[in-house]
């Protein structure tokens, strides 16, 4: 499952934005609404079927925003990116081999699908932190670009670059400065670093590492400075250090995720200290991150089949997405690490590999 977060600002909204009167799920797991308890943000999960969407308030409750948005019954909508504006919505949609744009209303935060642009089979998206350009890797080995006009969220295909074939995860500096995508290849796999035009976001391709044994998903720390990826089929977390000006880099560290545990997603906490895999055979693992970038394994949490991650727009929260169907909370402690298991909700839809989160 997929999930995307936008955090929710402003007014005495109710815990439910459509203003309907279905329970929340609280961290405590208690029912009900709870007038004293503000939303904070707004919860995407998609997958195979559409989207879902969810309140999230300031104790990790969880509450429906007014049901699901499939564009077909059978689409996987496998990725989603949030323009910065919170205005717009772009997922993925592998079955299609379109990229789906969806109108969000920053008051109430449900959304509503606007039209589909054509993309070579499409395995991901990644939004560009400064708002101009939708990145998106396609399956045949293209990172292509789509700019993105301000007022309406309309994409134009602005071209492509050629990258190792089975391009898939996506990561981007906060300062956009470099963009890495994964090479999910067998038996060994790679990662290529491209240098973002200042001007225009345009990619140029760097150097392209090797890596491990089919690398799905890419994460960057906010100094960029290091990327991690998880290798699913020989169940490994991978570092390297990278300069983001020159797009070069080197391997660091690889530590192992688990015994055949099939790695699919990955999370840096806020503070760039702590690392999270979502292991579809073996729940929630996490990792302390050393001051030279090195991973080395703290603990497992017992999680379904989880595919996708992602943090709420405060740290405070790690949203944990399964093929069970389920959207799992659990609060972060940002100084040691630990996870503390909260509400768990029906998100409706399966599937999917990543979560994201976005202020609105």
């Amino acid at each position: 499952m997929l999930l995307a977060v936008a955090s929710a600002c402003g007014g005495s909204s109710p815990t439910l934005f459509d203003g309907s009167t279905r329970d929340a799920t609280h961290a405590d797991g208690a029912q009900g609404i709870d007038a004293a308890i503000a939303p904070v943000a707004d919860v995407y999960a998609s997958g195979y079927g559409g989207l879902v969407g969810f309140g999230l308030d300031g104790s990790g409750g969880l509450a429906p925003l007014g049901g699901t948005w499939p564009v077909q019954p059978q689409d996987q909508m496998i990725a989603i990116a949030v323009h910065p504006s919170g205005k717009y919505l772009y997922s993925a949609n592998t079955s299609q081999s379109t990229i789906a744009r969806l109108a969000r209303d920053p008051a109430t935060g449900q959304v509503t699908f606007v039209d589909d642009t054509a993309s070579d089979s499409p395995a991901f998206v990644a939004m560009d932190p400064k708002g101009r350009a939708l990145y998106v890797s396609e399956y045949t080995g293209k990172l292509r670009t789509y700019t993105i006009d301000a007022s309406t969220g309309a994409l134009t295909d602005a071209g492509a670059i050629t990258v190792p074939i089975h391009p898939y995860g996506i990561a981007i500096d906060p300062e956009a400065r470099v963009l890495v995508v994964a090479g999910a290849q067998q038996p060994t796999g790679t990662i290529t670093l491209c240098t973002l035009d200042a001007q225009t976001g345009k990619p140029t391709a760097g150097q392209t590492l090797g890596g491990g044994n089919f690398p799905v998903m890419v994460a960057i720390d906010a100094t960029a400075t290091h990327v991690y990826t998880i290798n699913d089929i020989d169940s490994t977390l991978q570092a390297y250090t990278i300069d983001p000006i020159a797009a070069t880099g080197a391997p660091l560290a690889t530590v192992s995720t688990g015994t055949a545990v099939s790695s699919t997603g990955l999370v840096l906490a806020p503070s760039g200290k702590y690392a999270y895999v979502a292991n579809n055979n073996g729940g929630l693992a996490s990792f302390a991150i050393a001051a030279d970038g090195t991973p080395q394994a703290i603990t497992s949490y017992p999680v379904y089949r989880p595919r996708g991650l992602g943090f709420d727009p405060s740290g405070a929260h790690l949203l944990v997405g399964g093929d069970d169907r389920q959207l799992t909370v659990f609060a972060a402690d940002a100084q040691t690490g630990t996870l503390t298991q909260g509400a768990v909700v029906d998100a409706s839809v399966m599937g999917g590999y990543v979560v994201g989160a976005i202020t609105r």
